[in-house]
């Protein structure tokens, strides 16, 4: 029947083929309709509620996830193979409550899904939903209804052409998930079980039209502010203390001195030799022809004279340095040590005298002017530190006062009746570098739910103001602070939604919280049942988990990731279709002939006896022969047992000791034999019961 419907399948239409593969499936699996746990007896690799997860099904689970692809013990085969065991405990937690609330699924509906397209994979509902939210893309009612929807189906199935290929599943189930039909089509038969309860459970999660409606008014009454920023920083760059200034705050803050030493020791201990400099910068672009360069150095040649015939240094680098890191501190740079200027600059910089300023130099960046303020090296003592924290503590504080006292000014301009537009212009004065500029700004539409505002942050009290202000009172009556930054707002827009506006809104806003509603009561769910039955010692991995082997002949190489097994199998099944055809078998012989297709892929239903090999395990007596077997060489020779720890059979070397029976074998461990399957005709009992 299977290999009918390999070589017909294509052709059939529509009822006749989810007939002709329904038939073969019950022919083959039969009474599999009802139950909810593993059923298999052989080594477990968890347990939940006492029901145990089979190492078999771990394996097919990890290579559905693309787990075969991965290096065994990197980070990505650990996060898998823990991905796959925590995936298929949250399916039996799920189909224990399906047994208490008689939900099942027959063996015909999960291989009528498989004939439509569908197959389905239990990945943890946190890994789907954090995957979904990790989209730039995907809005958080899309990625909700993405969940509930499709979350957990793999991606591709085996259609080809919209139609089902029987190769290209048989194929890709034997080799790839190294799994029987029969037992494919019970692992998605459970993940179908798994499906309905979670539909059953979000089936009462509901959104009530008032809920829907508050929400609507919460999300659509939204406003928008015009705002200025103050930055202390700003403030503190265009300070420049003089001699006197800087002797009296110190005498008014030894304490805050000598504890920002203590604190920054590390600052002044065992220093290299380091250079403090002031500079001015013309940029000239890497591309700039020489009249561009001449006119550059022109200018720099100008501030030159003028700091000659004393015009101050710092006050010229505000106004005229294009470097935007230091332009607004007076051109200041800190100490720095040999190697953190370009070549040009540090040997100007460190062969100046303190207090001379160099001529024009030219570096990659432009046309530089250097003055030389202090050298430092070794240990710098408080005494010596003293001046220089002095300046810095100084800076910060009165940039603060400074800022503060422009903010007041602005906001008492505001309530005068001036706009907040005409407080600053809305470009750089004439001849002003643009970090030397404050700017008005406009934030986008926020609503009241909203924490924070684009552009400004975590700015609840803001956004709480702004919903107070209306067009007649649209100025607050503070400054508002955020991260040491200051706010001067006004309101800018403000729109407040209607009845006539949701009404209009109200179906399509409904499904979308409602699906958000139940995407996050089931995370919710599951988490908690999850919790629950930790807590209570009811969930135990029983074993250490065993990367899954594959035969390295006549299988597929690439990875089976849901949302890529189309395709992985498609291409595999075209690259290797004259290669590993099978010949033509009745239905029962393809599901026995699973370890000869991995071995001899083209011909599955050939069984060639391996040689036996030199071992010394215990005898045990072979069983009856059944017709036309093959005695293997030497005369009267016993096949030896395989290690078990070793996926692929080896073919053995004649044995000097009586060896034991051979047992085929696909599973990495051993396991008891499996029940033997119903309507088997002779040809299916050779094979079974051959020693071979």
């Amino acid at each position: 029947m299977l290999e009918f419907m390999r070589k017909n399948v294509g052709g059939l239409m529509g009822f006749a083929l989810v007939g002709a593969l329904v038939f073969a499936f019950a022919l083959s699996f039969g009474a599999q309709s009802s139950g909810w746990g593993q059923g298999q007896s052989e080594h477990a690799i968890a347990s939940v509620d006492g029901t145990a997860i089979s190492e078999t099904t771990y394996k097919y689970a990890f290579n559905l996830m693309g787990g075969r692809n991965l290096s065994r013990g990197s980070a990505e085969w650990v996060q898998t193979s823990q991905t796959v065991i925590d995936g298929l405990t949250e399916r039996q937690l799920l189909l224990g409550l399906a047994q208490q609330a008689g939900i099942t699924a027959s063996v015909d509906e999960t291989e009528e899904r498989i004939l439509n397209g569908e197959m389905y994979a239990t990945i943890p509902i946190e890994t789907i939903a954090q995957k979904l939210q990790g989209l730039f893309f995907i809005d958080e009612a899309t990625a909700a209804k993405e969940l509930l929807e499709r979350g957990y189906r793999v991606k591709e199935s085996f259609l080809k052409n919209g139609k089902f290929d029987f190769d290209v599943f048989q194929k890709f189930v034997r080799y790839h998930l190294q799994l029987t039909e029969e037992n494919f089509v019970e692992e998605q038969r459970l993940e179908l079980i798994a499906q309905r309860v979670r539909e059953m459970l979000i089936t009462g999660v509901r959104i009530s039209p008032e809920e829907a409606k508050s929400a609507y008014y919460r999300e659509n009454d939204t406003a928008s502010i015009s705002y200025i920023k103050l930055f202390p920083a700003f403030f503190a760059d265009r300070l420049d203390p003089t001699p006197g200034e800087t002797k009296a705050w110190i005498a008014d803050n030894a304490e805050p001195i000598n504890q920002y030493y203590e604190t920054n020791k590390f600052k002044y201990t065992n220093l290299e030799k380091m250079a403090r400099a002031r500079h001015i910068l013309i940029k000239v672009a890497e591309d700039a022809t020489d009249e561009e360069k001449i006119k550059s150095k022109t200018e720099i040649t100008a501030l030159l004279d003028r700091i000659k015939v004393g015009e101050d240094f710092a006050q010229l680098a505000r106004e005229f340095s294009e470097d935007p890191g230091s332009g607004s501190k007076g051109g200041d740079l800190g100490f720095a040590p040999r190697g953190r200027m370009v070549p040009e600059f540090d040997e100007v910089m460190f062969n100046l005298e303190p207090g001379q300023i160099s001529d024009v130099i030219e570096t990659k960046f432009g046309f530089h002017i250097i003055r030389l303020e202090s050298f430092r090296e070794g240990n710098i003592s408080l005494e010596e530190a003293t001046a220089e924290i002095a300046e810095q503590l100084y800076r910060e504080s009165e940039g603060k006062k400074r800022a503060q006292t422009t903010a007041n000014e602005f906001l008492a301009r505001l309530k005068a009746g001036e706009s907040i537009e005409s407080l600053i212009p809305e470009s750089p004065a004439d001849g002003a570098p643009d970090h030397l500029d404050l700017k008005l700004r406009t934030s986008p539409a926020f609503s009241r739910s909203a924490g924070s505002i684009p552009g400004i942050g975590n700015a609840p009290e803001i956004v709480a103001t702004a919903f107070e202000l209306t067009e007649e009172s649209a100025i607050p009556d503070k400054v508002f602070t955020v991260r040491d930054d200051l706010f001067v707002i006004a309101i800018k827009d403000r729109v407040v939604p209607s009845d006539a506006d949701f009404a209009q809104q109200k179906d399509e806003l409904t499904e979308k919280m409602s699906v958000m509603k139940q995407a996050t009561w089931l995370r919710e769910f599951i988490h908690t049942l999850k919790e629950t039955a930790l807590k209570d010692g009811r969930i135990e991995q029983t074993a250490e988990v065993v990367a899954p082997t594959t035969p390295e002949h006549d299988l597929p190489s690439e990875g089976a990731d849901p949302g890529e097994v189309e395709d992985t199998v498609e291409d595999k099944a075209e690259d290797k279709a004259e290669e590993t055809e099978p010949e033509p078998v009745e239905a029962d012989v393809e599901a026995k002939a699973d370890v000869e297709a991995e071995e001899t892929a083209p011909e599955p239903a050939k069984v060639e006896p391996p040689k036996p090999e030199p071992a010394k395990p215990e005898p045990v007596k072979p069983e009856p022969a059944k017709p036309k077997p093959v005695k293997p060489e030497p005369p009267k020779p016993k096949p030896v047992k395989p290690e078990p720890a070793k996926p692929k059979p080896v073919k053995p070397e004649p044995a000097k000791p009586e060896p034991a029976k051979v047992v085929e074998k696909v599973e990495d461990k051993p396991k008891e034999p499996a029940p033997k399957p119903p309507k088997v005709d002779k040809k299916v009992e050779e094979v079974e019961e051959s020693p071979y």
